[in-house]
């Protein structure tokens, strides 16, 4: 119960949609009901860390958002593992209930932790840009955006007044607000 199953799903979120994610979670599941000595237990225990996963993490807005994904994961795998001692008719056994929590926790903080390591990696082996990269991209300690606020701070006012305009509209039609504000940032960078 202590393997990070939700792992590919959660990166997928993260890198792709949730569709997609949910998808790779899935097949991941089918895959690991092939190996596992358990099909059908570690089967559905697998799948239910994957969506989870998929919906547990919500908008990435905070590095928080992975960790707390993770929390998420390990709580529902800490649930799942008691079900199957339950469900297998296994005797709940004070050690056996406590190691099943445990690794159902550690499922989850694994899941985040190996989550948070190959992100940038895999962002940049595929050339990926994340909503984890443009809030990257709109930290103001960057040179371009720090040269901005020094030289120009009344287009540097612009571009955060048009930045928050551009937010609003695509959150009123369902675009990609991070990406239009970011966008909007850099919009007059070579005046």
């Amino acid at each position: 119960f202590a393997i990070p199953f939700a792992f590919g799903s959660l990166l997928m979120t993260l890198l792709a949609d949730r569709r997609t994610a949910l998808f790779t979670g899935l097949f991941l599941a089918l895959l690991t009901g092939l190996i596992a000595p358990k099909p059908m237990e570690f089967t559905i225990f697998s799948a239910l860390a994957a969506a989870v996963a998929v919906y547990g993490i919500g908008r990435y807005r905070s590095r928080q958002s992975v960790t707390i994904a993770g929390v998420l994961v390990g709580l529902a795998s800490a649930a799942a593992s008691l079900a199957i001692i339950g469900y297998t008719q296994q005797p709940f056994i004070l050690n056996t209930v406590l190691l099943s929590i445990a690794c159902g926790l550690a499922s989850g903080l694994a899941t985040a932790a190996v989550t948070a390591v190959f992100l940038p990696m895999c962002e940049n082996v595929f050339g990926v840009l994340t909503d984890v990269k443009l809030l990257e991209l709109s930290n103001a300690d960057l040179p371009a955006l720090g040269q901005l606020a020094l030289r120009a701070p009344g287009t540097n006012q612009h571009s955060h007044a048009v930045g928050q305009l551009a937010e609003e509209a695509c959150r009123a039609v369902g675009a990609n607000g991070l990406l239009a504000r970011i966008g909007a940032l850099y919009h007059d960078i070579g005046k």
